[in-house]
Order: structure tokens, then sequence, then C-alpha cells
């Protein structure tokens, strides 16, 4: 890979080196978001820039598990790491489904900011900016773009006619690099490697980023700026300082939410005035007939015993 890059710099005079930027990918609410958190811990302490590719939920995002999970990019955040906004998987979507990628990333968007989790860009695999459809609705919302590798490309749109980003990454996993293949990279470059799974593998991700020996990006320094407008809203990050709509913004572990846990509302059981008259009512009328028997057997007693007498 690093020689096709500079292959390419080459034929478009594009002769400048880049640190190559260490991204954690397959970052998802169903994650194990301890591990998440633990690793980013790990990285700050060794000094470590990173990103997160991750991925967020269109709908309920009132429910507590969606706070649980922004809450971990928040950690994230405040560990030195930056977020990457995935797209989502493409299946079933036509080319008039535009709209509806709009107001899906939209919704994303506004719901992570409502929440203090800040996108700085967003990632998708490479053939979206092949695609009129999906470039336009999800990619060109952000200046800066992070490119993964192609799985199975579903196009709505396809026309190939990519265009430029300020900043676009291209990813390549973080195994089949090493700073001995290769110090700097003539392109922008995102090595990756997929959050971890276990204890063991979390180990094995730590001792793999600290043996690769890079000399990592660093996006909160060096000038980096990146700014994604969707609808009213602008987010724009800068040396190291979130933006929103011109205003900064601090990130806390601890944010308010924005939904209201509605308080149970008292009801009174449809029947409740029914069975209770009911049951007054059985009791007045069991305790009459009561007396009434006792009366009538002392009275048959009184009778009974008058014909004894006679006889």
């Amino acid at each position: 890979m690093a020689t096709s890059q500079q292959l390419l710099a080459h034929l478009f005079t594009k002769q400048t080196t880049n640190r190559p930027l260490l991204t954690i990918r397959k970052v998802t609410p169903y994650s194990n978001l301890t591990r998440l958190v633990s690793l980013s811990r790990y990285l700050r302490q060794q000094h470590i820039p990173f990103a997160i590719s991750a991925v967020s939920v269109t709908d309920n995002s009132e429910l507590a598990a969606y706070r649980t999970y922004t809450k971990a990019l928040r950690e994230v955040e405040l560990n030195g790491g930056v977020v990457f906004l995935q797209t989502p998987q493409v299946g079933g979507a036509s080319a008039s489904d535009g709209t509806l990628l709009d107001r899906l990333m939209t919704g994303e968007l506004v719901d992570l900011a409502n929440q203090a989790v800040f996108p700085v860009g967003i990632s998708s695999e490479g053939y979206w900016n092949q695609d009129a459809v999906l470039r336009k609705n999800a990619l060109q919302k952000s200046s800066s773009w992070l490119l993964l590798a192609n799985k199975t490309p579903t196009y709505l749109k396809q026309d190939n006619d990519a265009v430029v980003a300020q900043r676009a990454f291209a990813a390549t996993p973080l195994k089949t690099m090493s700073a001995k293949m290769v110090s700097d990279f003539a392109v922008p470059t995102a090595l990756t490697i997929s959050l971890p799974t276990s204890k063991s593998q979390l180990r094995h991700v730590e001792r793999t980023i600290v043996h690769a020996g890079f000399e990592w990006a660093n996006l909160q320094t060096n000038g980096y700026r990146s700014t994604i407008r969707t609808g009213t809203t602008e987010l724009v990050y800068h040396d190291g300082k979130y933006y929103l709509n011109g205003h900064q913004q601090r990130v806390t572990r601890k944010v308010a939410s924005p939904y209201k846990t509605p308080k149970p509302v008292a009801t009174q059981p449809l029947f409740k005035g029914f069975f209770k008259f009911q049951g007054q009512f059985l009791t007045v009328f069991f305790g009459v007939v009561l007396i009434a028997l006792v009366v009538f057997i002392i009275i048959g007693r009184r009778i009974y015993w008058r014909r004894l007498r006679r006889k």
C-alpha cells in the first residue's frame, strides 16, 4: 500500500509526508464498552493519540442504553481520542432513498451532539465516494473522511465521479504495517485495529500498538480543522476544541439527558368502586339473613315446645 501511495502522490505531484492515524474500528452500541474505555485510558497513559470509527442509532436515542453508549464515547474524547461517525450499512435501498439517508445522518449527528459527543468526520467504505447519492447525503456533510476498505459495494447511483475532501484518510489494517516498513505515508493514512472482544485480546492490542513503533498523527495539534454541516447544525473541531454553531463546547463525563422519565400516573381500577359496594352489600345481606334465621329458629323452637306441653 505504501508503494502505491507514493506512486499516486508522485503522479499528482503531492509529495507530502503524513504520520498515520491510529483508528479503533468496530465500535458499536453492542460492543464491550468497558474494554473501549480501558483501551482509551491505556492510550492516554502511553501518550498515543487515536481515533475511533463508531456507528450510532437512528431510533431510541431516549433510552438509557444509548446514554450508556454515549457516556463511553465521551470517555474516548476525554482520553484524547476523536470520533468518526460511521455510515450505516446499505441494504434494500435505491437512488430515491437519498432524502432518507440525509435525514438519518442528520438525526444521528444531532443526537450525538446533544450528548456532548462531537464527531470530527464521517467514516464509510471507500466506494461511497463513487456513488452520487451516498456521497451527497452522507460524506459531503463533513470536510474530513475516513475511507475504509470495501467489502461488498452496494451502489445506489454509481457515477465513479469521486470528489476531493479537505482531509481524507485511507484506511488499512495496522497488522499489515510497521514502522520498519514505512515511518511516514505519502497520503493521509489511518492504520486500523478492531476493538478487542476479550481481556486477552485487549492486552494483545495494547502490545501491538506499542510495538508498531509509529509516531502517530495527533489531530489535536498542528492546526487540524474539520467541519460538519447538517441542517441548522455546524460542528467544528479545531486544535483540539469543539464548537457547536460557533460556541465552544466542553466535554464532561456527565451530561443531563434531554429526555425526562415520566412519573407513573396513579390510576384507579375500573371496577374498584363497584366491587367495594358489592362486598358491603353482600355483608349486610348475609347479616340480615343470618339474624332472620336465628329469629325463625327461636320462634320455631317455642312453637315446638308448646305443642309438646299440650300433649
